[in-house]
């Protein structure tokens, strides 16, 4: 907006009344002159000025030849939005001068009090808040560009259960879809079943929680949220959504590799002492038997045959549970074999239910041998 020189359109009908502003304007303004001031008459002379001529502040009356009243000021607003507009008025007109006020006019003067400082003061209020209003406006236009093209998924929300209010092109491309898809839905909407409704708590500056949550074409996805109050009294906030999804699946997939690795080792000790110590140590209690001792020697050698048959009981025992045989047909089997096996022994009964919907399958991803330990 230019500030020196200014550039005002006097809309006003009355030959004598405009006269007196021109002349308040020039003599109360610093640097204003004639050439910065456009007269005219009604609402088509003004239209046909702005070929030439656009202003900076607008002094309009509301009652001309061609228009009168609000459809006057909504006339000239369209045509220059950027324009300041203040309301000249009749005492009269003072009650709907300020309603109009609420449609984007910057003030309005009473005619009758009119004077070169009262008109001043009334035109460095305008400029003041036009110069505040442009600030708002550009600081507005870089938070949205920001917000809306940052590579981080975000959105603005209302209430501790963040009903969604804008979202940015990454927030939409997460979770596949646009802003009417999302706008005025609760975020927990999109949690997976196992996922309990959430509400933030606290006051802190940063709240943040980990979901799993379902895209709008129903993909999912590993998400942590991180939620920043921006007003105490009325509960916005607004959120940025890290996507946690390969991340976490990279982990599983390295601790995947990690216990198969550990199993793999765990099944390569069990066999090496079933089938190396354990049958070493059975040679060596055959071969003990098979030597003659001295009298006397009786209960050392009974003492050491019971350590060698204890030994090759333990070296079994580790192999079995390093690496269980029940397991050789499934965890479900082996589950099967544990219970039958336990009502044998015929001192409690044990039940085992297992849903219709498990499957073998769905252990492939377990640790079955930990599992089954337990």
């Amino acid at each position: 907006m230019t500030t020196n020189p200014l550039r005002i359109m006097l809309i006003e009908d009355d030959h004598t009344f405009s006269k007196l502003v021109h002349f308040h304007l020039v003599s109360f303004i610093e640097n204003l002159s004639s050439e910065h001031i456009q007269q005219v008459e009604s609402i088509k002379d003004f239209e046909e000025s702005l070929l030439f001529f656009y202003p900076d502040i607008i002094l309009l009356d509301l009652n001309l030849p061609d228009s009168n009243g609000l459809d006057t000021f909504l006339k000239v607003k369209n045509k220059c939005p950027n324009s300041a507009i203040i309301i000249l008025s009749g005492s009269d007109e003072e009650e709907l001068s300020a309603k109009i006020a609420k449609y984007g006019a910057q003030d309005y003067l009473i005619k009758s009090e009119v004077s070169g400082r009262y008109l001043k003061k009334a035109i460095d209020y305008c400029l003041e808040r036009m110069r505040h209003q442009q600030q708002l406006e550009q600081s507005e236009k870089k938070f949205r560009e920001s917000f809306e093209n940052s590579p981080v998924p975000m959105f603005t929300a209302i209430g501790s259960e963040l009903i969604i209010q804008l979202t940015n092109n990454a927030f939409n491309s997460l979770y596949e879809g646009v802003l009417t898809d999302f706008f005025g839905q609760k975020l927990h909407k999109f949690n997976t079943q196992n996922e309990n409704f959430f509400c933030l708590q606290n006051e802190s500056v940063n709240d943040i929680k980990n979901l799993c949550q379902v895209t709008k074409t129903g993909k999912m996805i590993r998400v942590e949220l991180i939620a920043n109050k921006l007003n105490s009294d009325r509960d916005i906030f607004i959120c940025s959504i890290i996507d946690k999804t390969e991340e976490l699946r990279f982990q599983e997939e390295k601790m995947k590799i990690i216990n198969e690795a550990q199993e793999n080792e765990k099944q390569n000790i069990a066999r090496e002492i079933h089938d190396g110590l354990a049958q070493n140590l059975v040679v060596m209690n055959l071969l003990f038997g098979s030597f003659k001792f001295q009298s006397g020697q009786e209960a050392s050698i009974e003492d050491f045959s019971n350590l060698i048959k204890t030994t090759i009981e333990e070296a079994k025992s580790i192999s079995y549970q390093l690496l269980p045989p029940q397991l050789e047909n499934g965890f479900l089997n082996g589950l099967k074999n544990v219970i039958v096996r336990i009502n044998t022994l015929n001192k409690q009964e044990a039940i085992l239910e297992i849903s219709d919907d498990v499957d073998e399958a769905d252990f492939d991803t377990v640790d079955k041998f930990n599992l089954f330990r337990i």
